[in-house]
């Protein structure tokens, strides 16, 4: 008969007085007439355990990582013990000690350090967009850490985690459903990573499911220009060479219905006098989009400019695009007020702001 326990340590301080604070806790396996003993990694105060549950009673959230860090090791230890009895193996101490260190590897390997060697590693593939977005993700993760007093640990990726790490970005950081989710994405997007570059072996992160709708919702208006807003950023004269580029290119998607990810496939070859052929990035998918007056003034502007079988257009990063036309329709006078809604966990907050 195989039983498992954990304790919470009895040391003593110099005076001989019972120490009450950071005492580690402990994994006792008795099996089979032997008694395995394992140091769990973790710790406690005497307040916050409860012997006859053999966990943390759970009042933050470093509380409930702890116990599921608890979960983790009785489950991986029962594993080991039923697989080396159905494989007519008798584990003895040191075969249970390697086993459970070996599947909890993921505890050897720093968190962000290893962020940092998947950065170091992915980023000369990446745009400059995507390298931004995953920096963000590292520097938000040291935030969550630095806020929570948390030790962010590759075995704690599961309910626990994801459920107060949306809150923390939802009530503190003030983030909206649709920037957390895609937040979240690329947090799994790095742990699939991890797991198959060996680094994590805890799989419990793939099982977690966003709690709220995250796309993103508007109110009644349908937020585009109308013609004669159009016409007044057409119009306007800009200093900077960089905003009248992002306004040309933003005018001629608006004119042809062409989208930002195709504009790279127009080459001077692909220009006719009436109509312009794109394709779709990834594919071998093309249409012919045709041109009207205003859309063709803006396009021979850079045709005759551009270089045999180069692009035609400037080519900004998408973050860089959205600011620029967001300052070109600010200098334009376009600011009619328009009413944006977003989700907030189980709320919609909804704002007036400027078109």
């Amino acid at each position: 008969m195989a039983s498992l326990n954990f304790y919470i340590e009895k040391r003593k301080n110099p005076d001989g007085s019972l120490k009450r604070d950071s005492v580690p806790i402990m994994l006792y396996f008795s099996y089979e007439g032997k008694r395995f003993q394992f140091y769990t990694g973790e710790r406690s105060t005497m307040e916050k355990w409860d012997p006859e549950k053999q966990r943390l009673v759970e009042k933050s959230t470093v509380d409930r990582q702890v116990n599921a860090c608890l979960d983790y090791l009785s489950e991986r230890l029962w594993e080991t013990y039923r697989s080396a009895k159905a494989s007519g193996i008798r584990p003895g101490r040191e075969y249970l000690r390697n086993s459970l260190n070996d599947k909890n590897k993921s505890s050897s390997y720093d968190f962000f350090e290893v962020f940092m060697r998947f950065i170091e590693h992915h980023h000369e593939k990446w745009s400059i967009g995507t390298f931004r977005k995953v920096k963000t993700i590292y520097n938000q993760m040291r935030k969550y850490s630095d806020h929570e007093g948390l030790e962010i640990r590759f075995e704690r990726m599961d309910q626990y985690f994801f459920d107060n790490y949306i809150r923390y970005f939802r009530d503190v950081a003030g983030h909206s459903n649709a920037t957390i989710h895609k937040n979240v994405m690329m947090l799994k997007w790095f742990l699939n990573w991890a797991t198959e570059s060996g680094y994590n072996r805890n799989r419990k992160y793939r099982d977690y499911q966003f709690p709220w709708p995250h796309q993103p919702k508007h109110g009644s208006n349908v937020l585009s220009l109308n013609f004669k807003e159009l016409s007044s950023l057409l119009d306007c004269s800009f200093k900077e060479k960089r905003l009248e580029i992002a306004r040309d290119v933003f005018c001629f998607m608006c004119l042809t219905g062409i989208r930002y990810s195709e504009l790279e496939s127009i080459v001077k070859e692909s220009v006719s006098d009436d109509s312009v052929l794109v394709e779709a990035p990834g594919t071998f998918r093309s249409r012919r989009i045709p041109l009207n007056s205003l859309s063709k003034k803006i396009l021979r502007k850079y045709l005759y400019q551009a270089p045999a079988r180069d692009k035609v257009f400037p080519g900004y990063s998408t973050v860089s695009m959205n600011r620029l036309i967001k300052l070109a329709g600010r200098e334009a006078g376009i600011d009619a007020p328009v009413e944006v809604a977003r989700a907030e966990g189980d709320n919609i907050m909804k704002d007036n702001i400027p078109k």
